[in-house]
């Protein structure tokens, strides 16, 4: 792939990724009221969902209680995951900048030598 394309594509990706990442931050820094009632809410959940289980109920709740705790595990971890994706996503692209940086910089070093040696001739 083309690196100047990926480069585009990340800048897209981020800028569109901005929209959420201050809510994500401030809920993992703990600092969004409505996110922490939400997460206490939930976690109360894991707690009745759990103990509701029972060692005769059927299989089939146990599959009904672990669907429910997977879900509400994920809406749980998503900040977390948009802030690591986020992040990655901007050190990838510093790292393409980087790397095209020194790409053009030895371009521009081997045309210049090029160029030194053909008028040495």
């Amino acid at each position: 792939m083309n690196p100047d394309r990926r480069i585009k594509e990340l800048e897209i990706e981020i800028a569109l990724m901005e929209n959420i990442e201050e809510t994500a931050r401030l809920r993992l820094s703990g600092q969004d009221e409505e996110w922490n009632a939400e997460r206490e809410k939930i976690i109360e959940k894991f707690s009745g969902l759990i103990n509701s289980y029972k060692a005769d109920d059927a299989p089939a709740k146990a599959t009904y209680i672990l669907g429910q705790l997977v879900a509400d595990a994920n809406k749980l971890s998503a900040p977390r995951r948009l802030v690591d994706e986020i992040d990655n996503k901007r050190k990838m692209l510093h790292a393409l900048l980087d790397e095209r940086e020194r790409q053009e910089i030895e371009r521009k070093t081997a045309r210049d030598e090029m160029k030194d040696t053909r008028f040495a001739i």
